[in-house]
């Protein structure tokens, strides 16, 4: 069994496969900025990109509610 160090969350290991250092990613977000700002994407678009870049560094368990704390239907 692999230990919770070395599991890899895939969509940091996708984008440090295509982005190797975080400032390739923080110049990729300037230039969406940039485009927002002309107007070539919406900002909508712009916010919906830059919270997945947020959550690709995060962990499931950041994200994950247990069942106890979920209202049902």
């Amino acid at each position: 069994m692999k230990k919770k160090d070395d599991k890899v969350n895939l969509f940091k290991a996708l984008t440090d496969k295509f982005f190797k250092e975080k400032d390739e990613r923080a110049a990729l977000l300037q230039h969406l900025r940039d485009a927002q700002r002309k107007g070539i994407i919406n900002l909508d678009a712009l916010m919906m990109i830059e919270g997945v870049f947020q959550v690709s560094e995060m962990r499931v368990r950041d994200i994950m509610v247990p069942r106890s704390h979920l209202v049902v239907v």
